[in-house]
């Protein structure tokens, strides 16, 4: 019997139309959720890591509760922006490139470029 789906299961199905296509940091590109889903898991293991605990307090709730759908995407969307506001100097100069590459990877699979 097979758990629950991961993060990488739920995000596969919005291939095609909707695939992300977004500039990263550091002239790279993610251009699919095959890229996203790494990119974001790495930026939360890091910050569990440095015990960044207010950035991973606004991001995880919308990260839980993703389920691939429109509302899915806008509720981690509204994470990685309120963790966006809180500023620079709350998440550091590597994972701040990557969130606003997120951020755009996730406009970009709601249509909203």
């Amino acid at each position: 019997m097979r758990g629950p789906a991961g993060f990488a299961d739920i995000i596969a199905p919005m291939k095609g139309p909707k695939a992300v296509s977004v500039r990263k940091g550091h002239g790279m590109t993610i251009e699919t959720q095959e890229e996203f889903s790494p990119a974001l898991l790495h930026l939360i293991d890091r910050w569990c890591d440095q015990r960044r605990l207010p950035a991973l307090a606004r991001l995880l709730p919308g990260y839980v509760a993703f389920n691939g759908l429109s509302d899915g995407w806008e509720g981690l969307r509204a994470g990685l922006t309120s963790v966006r506001a809180m500023g620079f100097e709350a998440v550091g100069e590597p994972d701040w490139s990557v969130l606003g590459d997120l951020i755009r990877a996730t406009d970009a699979a709601l249509g909203e470029r």
